[in-house]
């Protein structure tokens, strides 16, 4: 399994049937396998839909939110 890392301002991620969206300015760029997948990180402005937060908690994929801010660190 892998890490997916986001550092790119204004995503949005959606879900699509069992894949994470990534959408820029409402252009679908790609989607990523949730089975594929171990962690997201997110260390930018991002949207996430609250239906793809439920299907990553259960296919036990862990969010890691990182603060833009060099020196602070968030952790939820």
């Amino acid at each position: 399994m892998g890490t997916l890392l986001l550092d790119r301002k204004a995503l949005e991620l959606r879900l699509d049937s069992q894949a994470i969206a990534l959408y820029e300015n409402g252009q679908r760029l790609r989607t990523v396998p949730i089975a594929l997948l171990e962690r997201i990180i997110i260390r930018a402005d991002t949207q996430v839909s609250s239906s793809l937060l439920a299907n990553l908690a259960d296919a036990g994929v862990a969010v890691i939110i990182l603060s833009t801010r060099q020196g602070h660190r968030m952790a939820y």
